[in-house]
């Protein structure tokens, strides 16, 4: 590698350093200010810089908290790919763990606001708007096919193993399942500012409800 090389290399990881550090104290002000109340300047004035000089690490405060969204969706992933090695049973029943446990972290998350649950409810809020950036929608996309991918892999297990349908397209309905849940979690948290209590526990109830016809329908036969 070459002087010049390994000056390049060093410059790239003293701007990831740095990025990281601004995302660390936005995600702090986000949580304590609320992230529509926080602007750029908030954030600057937190990490002891100039509001221009931010501008040349992030573009916009959406951008940040998209970032910090992205950082839990990869723990959540991680977490989701650990729980599935240490399941034991065949893949029907792995499936069904692994459904609730996304419903059991999903209403976790619903009822204590937590970080995710916050930043997950305000990109899915801009995610509405029309001057969207094309590189979140992207990422987006990329990211749910990733955690898509748990439930289509199991269901392929589940072929070999005899605990899943042998007539099904592991692909396709494993998409549908992952996406079913996701969609049917988007709209929940859509509505929750604008419903009370009966409105949770009655949509909690259709979440699991539908997570039991979604496992019936990859179910093999005795």
């Amino acid at each position: 590698m070459s002087n010049e090389e390994k000056k390049e290399v060093k410059k790239k990881e003293r701007r990831q350093k740095k990025m990281e550090e601004i995302l660390f104290s936005a995600e702090k002000i986000f949580l304590d200010k609320g992230i529509k109340k926080t602007k750029m300047i908030d954030i600057a004035h937190a990490c002891d810089m100039s509001k221009g000089l931010l501008y040349f690490y992030f573009k916009s405060k959406d951008e940040i908290a998209w970032r910090i969204l992205m950082k839990y969706s990869e723990e959540e992933y991680n977490n989701a790919i650990r729980y599935v090695s240490s399941l034991k049973g065949n893949s029907f029943d792995k499936l069904k763990n692994i459904l609730e446990l996304f419903i059991n972290n999903q209403t976790k998350n619903y009822t204590s606001k937590s970080p995710a649950f916050i930043f997950r409810e305000y990109i899915l809020e801009i995610m509405q708007k029309e001057d969207i950036n094309n590189e979140f929608v992207e990422e987006y996309e990329s990211t749910t096919n990733r955690n898509l991918s748990v439930y289509v892999n199991l269901l392929k297990e589940g072929l070999g193993d005899g605990s899943i349908k042998s007539d099904i397209d592991p692909d396709l309905r494993g998409k549908a399942i992952g996406t079913s849940l996701g969609l049917y979690y988007r709209y929940m948290i859509s509505m929750k500012e604008n419903m009370g209590v009966g409105f949770y526990n009655q949509n909690v109830n259709e979440l699991k409800e539908l997570a039991d016809v979604l496992l019936e329908s990859v179910k093999a036969k005795p």
